[in-house]
Order: C-alpha cells, then structure tokens, then sequence
C-alpha cells in the first residue's frame, strides 16, 4: 500500500477528517500520504482507520494537472489480515479508473475480527 511513497519526495498533503474515538483516545479516521515518483508519477494514499465506518473523502490534486487518474480500494476480510511472500493475494485490490481532477470516494472500514 505505501510502497509507492518508498525513495519518493513527499509532498504536502493537507486533510481535514472526522475523529475516530477508541477507550477515550481520538485520531484521526483518514490518514493520506502524497509523494512523486522519479518518473514524476504522483501517488496519494488514503487509509481509512475507522474499523466501524466507511469514510467520504474529496480529493483534489492542486500545483499539478493529471493526465490520468486510477483508484483502487484495498480491504479484506479480517481487520489484520496481510500479504506474505506465501499469499501474496490476501489483500488484492481491483483497478477502477477515476476521470477528474478532483474525486469523491467512500472508502470502506476495515472489518473486525469477530
């Protein structure tokens, strides 16, 4: 998920989300990262840290012009649940295209493990 961002050049990312409360602590409950590639490719990370609530998120890239945008949501079907060099496809997301400048999404909460 953050492989992207690894030897990339951060860049400002500015977000404003509701608090997600858990025995009395609050964080936020999105987290972004941005950062260009060498090739000058611009990645944005958002992750959804509210394991109950999906989360709506406007996105707009400003300073920049994309000439194309992808989306893809990652989730699977335990909260813990991780890729190895083993399964490799525990968490496998499905490509969908986004054809504006700015995009507005939902992503999903992570499940619990019940």
């Amino acid at each position: 998920m953050y492989a992207p961002h690894q030897g990339a050049t951060l860049l400002p990312a500015e977000l404003r989300a509701a608090e997600y409360e858990l025995n009395g602590q609050k964080i936020p409950a999105v987290s972004a990262s941005a950062s260009r590639d060498e090739a000058g490719k611009i990645h944005v990370t958002l992750c959804n840290l509210n394991p109950d609530d999906s989360a709506r998120v406007d996105c707009e890239l400003q300073g920049a012009t994309a000439r194309r945008l992808s989306g893809r949501v990652l989730t699977a079907s335990e909260i813990n649940a991780h890729n190895t060099l083993i399964n490799r496809t525990t968490s496998s997301p499905p490509s969908s295209p986004v054809s504006r400048q700015r995009t507005t999404g939902s992503p999903p909460p992570y499940p619990r493990n019940r």
